[in-house]
């Protein structure tokens, strides 16, 4: 809640020019109460509280129509959705386990020495030859399973590689699992900012991948769209 607060604070007080606030919308896990707090100060018909599922996907088509796969991979939860002709028909969600996500990324490349930060991880990834197949394990057992791979003497860049494959592994099993994939694969979160990990996708499906802009920040897009569609809708 005080993120949220602090965060509309430093919005309001920005200068946005001629820009005008016509409307607010909240996303994500922490939706409900950030939505009522929104909600105290401007009111019911100004705020909307939307799922992030429908967030994502309204972002994606934003870039492409023809877009019918989404893999989400965030910070903290992962998210498949499916669509067709823009329409959600099938998506499921992953927040029980790190492993398809991008914090299992920065623990794992804190064991490294010398990587000070997840780019210093991804430029070696994309530099690699290829990649060790590490499997799909969560935190504890994956540096068990580094550990031994170093220690067999395999090469730091193989076994860094092998982390985003190992991403990608887990999502696909744990959070994809038997859906469908589509023809057109949209990546979205932060973590494929990351060319390393789109790499990774692209090998683990054998489909061509896209990265949209600013792939952190589809969902913010998508909720402000359904937010301005909802405004439009109630000016009905």
């Amino acid at each position: 809640m005080s993120a949220a607060k602090r965060l509309v604070e430093a919005f309001l007080k920005a200068d946005t020019g001629n820009m005008r606030v016509i409307a607010m919308g909240a996303t994500g896990s922490g939706r409900e109460i950030t939505g009522s707090m929104l909600k105290s100060c401007y009111g019911d018909d100004r705020v909307f509280i939307l799922n992030e599922i429908a967030a994502h996907a309204r972002g994606a088509t934003f870039y492409d129509p023809e877009v019918d796969t989404i893999f989400e991979i965030g910070g903290q939860d992962a998210k498949y959705i499916r669509l067709d002709h823009g329409e959600i028909f099938d998506s499921a969600m992953n927040e029980a386990c790190s492993a398809g996500t991008g914090s299992f990324i920065e623990e794992q490349g804190s064991k490294f020495e010398g990587i000070h930060h997840v780019t210093d991880l991804a430029a070696i990834a994309e530099s690699a030859l290829g990649g060790i197949s590490l499997g799909q394990h969560c935190s504890v057992f994956m540096a068990e399973v580094i550990d031994h791979a170093l220690g067999s003497g395999v090469g730091r860049d193989r076994v860094i590689a092998g982390i985003y494959d190992s991403i990608i592994q887990n999502y696909l099993n744990r959070v994809k699992g038997s859906r469908s994939v589509g023809k057109k694969i949209f990546c979205q979160g932060m973590p494929f900012a990351s060319m390393a990990l789109a790499a990774a996708a692209a090998r683990q499906t054998g489909r061509q991948v896209v990265i949209p802009p600013n792939p952190g920040l589809v969902g913010a897009l998508g909720i402000a769209l359904l937010s301005q569609d909802e405004l439009t809708t109630a000016a009905l």
